[in-house]
């Protein structure tokens, strides 16, 4: 393997282990890294989505995610499959996520900013109109007309900002 591409893999996991911490305990976990540098990577994020067309009544908010990065990362795409049931546009039935178009200058942890932004369902990053899923991609389009406030189910900025914030910490004065 070539030394700039395991040194870019191992760089974007620790930027990824970096926003673990900074996000809300529990929100973001890497479950499992295979390798090193690593080939495989496995999270489980806990922010609230579509199960399958019964949202909001069926939601999942738990979602367990692998990513395989192929020998020439970041050139060539990741494969990213959703290990838990989601409906979402731009996520094959399968689980296999979409793209719609791999920014090799993306590192992780902003890919997997992007990808929580998926989840949420935010219809900023969410395209329908290239969908992986044309079940999903209608049932988006209708429910976001009838109830435009259903989405995000989450602000992953708003989130990650309030981690961010200095906590205040009171002390007694004797």
């Amino acid at each position: 393997m070539n030394d700039s591409f395991a040194i870019r893999k191992r760089e974007d996991l620790a930027k990824l282990k970096t926003l673990q911490g900074r996000l809300p305990q529990g929100m973001l976990e890497i479950t499992a890294i295979k390798g090193d540098p690593p080939h495989e990577l496995s999270l489980r994020i806990r922010l609230a989505t579509a199960r399958n067309a019964s949202y909001p009544r069926e939601r999942q908010d738990v979602n367990y995610v692998t990513f395989q990065f192929p020998e020439r990362y970041p050139f060539q795409e990741p494969t990213v499959m959703f290990r838990t049931p989601i409906w979402n546009p731009n996520v094959y039935p399968s689980g296999k996520y979409c793209f719609g178009g791999w920014k090799v200058t993306e590192n992780l942890e902003l890919f997997v900013i992007r990808l929580m932004k998926v989840i949420t369902l935010d219809p900023a990053i969410v395209n329908p109109r290239s969908a992986a899923n044309a079940e999903a991609a209608r049932w988006f389009l209708e429910t976001i007309h009838h109830s435009p406030k259903l989405f995000p189910t989450a602000l992953v900025e708003e989130v990650i900002r309030a981690a961010e914030r200095p906590k205040i910490i009171w002390h007694n004065i004797k």
